[in-house]
């Protein structure tokens, strides 16, 4: 997939994770900070949605009511599960 999309221009991200739960439906300037890489066809990197800092203040309450991984990332429990059903 990378050696045929890239040429064309077509950029893509996989196995991103973190707290995606608190942005669904969301609008977010997205970032992607790769580590340099020459002449390889895929690269790690650091992928960050930005928000407006008001934005932020109310993603962060919404946070605290929220499950937490044990990596510290929040998520919605109901989604999860959601998940799980369509995957059974």
């Amino acid at each position: 997939m990378h050696i045929e999309m890239f040429p064309e221009g077509i950029i893509h991200a996989e196995c991103i994770g973190g707290e995606l739960d608190l942005l669904l439906n969301r609008r977010a300037t997205v970032g992607f900070f790769p580590w340099r890489f020459v002449d390889g066809e895929s690269c790690i990197g650091r992928c960050v949605a930005f928000v407006e800092d008001d934005e932020y203040v109310e993603l962060m309450q919404t946070k605290e009511v929220m499950g937490i991984t044990k990596f510290g990332d929040a998520f919605n429990p109901a989604h999860v599960e959601r998940l799980n059903m369509l995957s059974r």
